[in-house]
């Protein structure tokens, strides 16, 4: 608080900031029954498969529309969406791309932009990735219009700059379209001039996009002389490696619960934010400048701060933005009443 702060206001609406009873919060198993200031209270979970929530009485705004809402943990994407469609279910949130396709009436798909993008980093510290050009060429031959359309049936922007479609800051006059003729000139003056091998991790175990990505970027790159091997993990050992920074590429997604460039920065181009700048464990003095410059800034200040970190992003390329990150879903009740939101919650009409 030393400091301007434009985005506090939105901040302290967020998920961290859930206000419960001083008193009480640190008492013993009061997560399992725990009193909140929100529309619902939990009514019965007891630590198994099922939570169910009724509205709070004593909730200081509108009533939800929604009575109660019963949330079942089904590690299986295909059984729930079968249960969409049979009527035993009303949601099925969390979904692989590849089921949009799928759906079957009564339930019908929905795909929501969330506040982040999948991201494909490299180890820019290290080489060969410490070399500029090559990092830029990387992105310019890669075709993210494919990936839209294999992984998402072209339901998501594809994504070059640094904010995602649902943020503030988003430039949609950046092209996202391959360009293989400036990659290979900005390869030529690279130790990849002649051809090279790095290794790109992912795991579709966990996100199962990354499968269908993984191939695209293999075929992508090998068009500018870039061989790709590609290894998919187990989710330990690939959550694991962030820890440890041992990869030379690496998709993952980046996202945020609100539209406020604070966190997003903090994740992901501030050296000393929490995460080596998304993992790269590169410092690029003009890109931390601005984006400190928007952490203080506000009003059309920030809004110009915004675009031209896009530009800077572009220009360094730290890492490889892809897609919108995207939340895939399926309901048989309509969205007015229901919807999941960019931040990745259920949203609930009230009365």
């Amino acid at each position: 608080m030393n400091r301007k702060y434009a985005s506090l206001p939105t901040i302290l609406g967020g998920p961290p900031w859930s206000i419960y009873p001083a008193r009480l919060i640190t008492a013993k198993g009061f997560f399992n029954d725990p009193i909140s200031a929100g529309p619902y209270v939990l009514t019965a979970w007891g630590g198994t498969n099922t939570a169910t929530f009724a509205v709070n009485k004593s909730y200081w705004g509108p009533k939800p529309a929604v009575p109660e809402i019963e949330f079942q943990t089904n590690p299986d994407p295909n059984s729930a969406l079968a249960e969409v469609e049979s009527g035993q279910l009303d949601i099925a949130f969390g979904l692989p791309p590849n089921l949009i396709s799928q759906v079957r009436s009564p339930a019908q798909s929905e795909v929501t932009t969330m506040y982040g993008e999948e991201v494909m980093t490299m180890r820019g510290a290290a080489a060969p990735f410490n070399q500029q050009a090559l990092r830029v060429a990387i992105s310019d031959a890669l075709n993210r219009q494919q990936m839209s359309q294999v992984i998402y049936g072209g339901k998501v922007k594809p994504i070059k700059g640094y904010w995602p479609s649902s943020m503030n800051g988003y430039d949609p006059t950046i092209s996202t379209a391959q360009d293989l003729a400036a990659a290979k000139q900005e390869i030529a003056s690279t130790s990849c001039a002649k051809g090279c091998q790095v290794t790109l991790d992912y795991c579709s175990a966990a996100y199962p996009e990354q499968g269908p990505e993984a191939l695209v970027v293999q075929s992508n790159l090998a068009q500018i002389g870039v061989k790709v091997k590609l290894d998919n993990l187990d989710p330990s050992t690939y959550f694991n490696i962030f820890a440890t920074y041992k990869y030379q590429m690496v998709l993952y997604p980046l996202y945020d619960f609100q539209n406020v460039p604070d966190g997003y920065l903090g994740f992901s181009l501030i050296y000393d934010g929490g995460q080596q700048a998304a993992y790269t464990g590169l410092s690029i003095k003009p890109i931390e400048a601005k984006a400190h410059a928007i952490e203080v800034s506000s009003g059309a200040t920030r809004a110009k701060d915004l675009l031209q970190l896009n530009k800077l992003f572009v220009q360094y390329s730290p890492f490889t933005t892809l897609t919108d990150e995207a939340l895939i879903w399926a309901t048989r009740v309509p969205t007015s009443e229901i919807h999941v939101s960019s931040s990745a919650f259920l949203d609930v009409a009230t009365s």
